[in-house]
């Protein structure tokens, strides 16, 4: 559901395969990896997410050196949320994501644009959040920052006790 620095980095380092030349971009397969988060910020309860991607992945260089200066990615994800018991699975969806770091290789942004969630709740409605989201910037992991939220009090009781 987007990536965190952690991923980000996961990418850059360990997706893409070693520049040629180190001002060269590089373009490789993303995954697949899943992370685990920890959603505490929308429902009265924590929900666990268990995050599977994949997508391609391309990163630009520092000239003359193997320092990552920015990334572009296209990312299908799978998501798993859980609480008390009960559990609801995403469709797959797909979003980019981008993001830049300094001269010493620290990410300073990361901007994910496109769907945010896709699941059908247990009533047969669908919860769809799409839009922009600044993931450096605190964004709450089901809202974008800029877009449609999809329906978070469905969500959260399709998951409550």
């Amino acid at each position: 559901m987007r990536f965190t620095l952690a991923v980000a980095t996961a990418l850059v380092f360990a997706g893409v395969p070693s520049p040629a030349q180190a001002a060269e971009p590089t373009h490789g397969p993303l995954g697949p990896f899943t992370a685990q988060l920890v959603i505490a910020d929308e429902c009265p309860f924590v929900v666990h997410e268990l995050a599977t991607f994949s997508g391609s992945v391309t990163v630009w260089y520092a000239d003359d050196t193997t320092t990552p200066v920015r990334f572009n990615a296209a990312v299908v994800e799978t998501d798993v949320f859980s609480a008390n018991g009960k559990t609801l699975t995403t469709e797959p969806y797909h979003y980019s994501s981008r993001g830049s770091f300094d001269a010493a290789g620290q990410q300073t942004t990361a901007i994910d644009t496109g769907v945010v969630v896709k699941l059908k709740l247990p009533d047969g409605s669908m919860f769809v959040a799409a839009g922009r989201a600044d993931i450096l910037g605190g964004q709450t992991l089901l809202t974008p920052d800029v877009g449609t939220s999809g329906n978070v009090a469905g969500f959260c009781a399709a998951l409550s006790p």
